[in-house]
């Protein structure tokens, strides 16, 4: 049986404010990627979600996650302001090219973390990875944070408990001053022609990860069920699954302190 633990997030704290350091660019495959690092140490790459931000996603962890890590949190290929190139977004595609980003900067001893569709594509690369002679670049441990694993349905759009009450006025304020881009033709194009949307990355293919890994999920998302993060943490050997208990689909916003601890204590392993 999987490990799982069970975690109640002290909503009574007060958040961070969002903030990144200065964005950086470099080209992987001829094609600009628009990232964000701080801090030294063992290399942690951080993938977002479908919302297409770093930014968002990241702001509020990446001084804690920083203080004992070299974090790395690029802008996935097709969503601005990384370059938009009109590619086929095939699952292959996507994973070649992050490895040719950690390529690019030299990564090695890799922890490899990534939410939702960002989760759904660590999750791919750890797979693809493990295949003899596959040539991308090993990674050293897996997180995968309400990952779109396995067979979902996509949520309608007036769905509740995408974040703890608490957090929703934070986030509107805060898409106040979001930068806002246009990555609607990107998801179209990932959900068209890669295995995200057909359940690729199952069971059977999840139970070819080797490398430790850590599943992290809310209990009340709302967008992918907590089920998929416990069929997970079965698939996937040796797997270890933390459920933050009234928590939506975005831990490092909603509860970032408790989050950047456990990941800097998996990551630190």
């Amino acid at each position: 049986m999987p490990a799982t633990t069970t975690l109640r997030p002290d909503m009574s704290r007060a958040r961070p404010a969002w903030r990144m350091p200065a964005p950086r660019d470099v080209v992987v495959k001829g094609e600009r990627i628009r990232y964000f690092e701080q801090g030294r140490g063992a290399p942690l790459v951080l993938m977002h979600g479908f919302s297409g931000s770093a930014q968002f996603e990241w702001g509020r962890v990446i001084d804690e996650l920083s203080r004992n890590h070299r974090v790395i949190a690029p802008q996935c290929i097709g969503f601005a302001p990384s370059a938009q190139p009109d590619i086929t977004y095939s699952t292959a595609a996507l994973v070649e090219h992050l490895g040719a980003f950690f390529a690019a900067l030299g990564l090695t001893g890799v922890t490899l973390l990534g939410e939702s569709f960002g989760g759904w594509l660590v999750g791919s690369y750890a797979v693809a990875a493990a295949q003899t002679g596959s040539g991308l670049p090993p990674i050293e441990r897996l997180i995968v944070v309400g990952g779109a694993l396995g067979k979902f349905k996509f949520p309608k759009p007036d769905t509740s408990g995408f974040f703890h009450d608490v957090v929703a006025k934070e986030v509107e304020a805060m898409m106040l001053i979001e930068p806002q881009y246009d990555n609607d033709r990107t998801r179209e194009a990932i959900l068209r022609d890669s295995g995200l949307a057909r359940a690729e990355l199952d069971d059977v293919a999840m139970a070819q990860i080797r490398v430790p890994t850590l599943l992290i999920w809310g209990d009340r998302d709302a967008l992918i069920p907590l089920e998929r993060g416990q069929a997970a943490a079965r698939a996937i050997p040796g797997a270890r699954l933390v459920v933050l208990s009234d928590i939506g689909h975005i831990p490092s916003v909603e509860c970032p302190a408790e989050f950047a601890r456990l990941v800097d204590e998996f990551a630190s392993q």
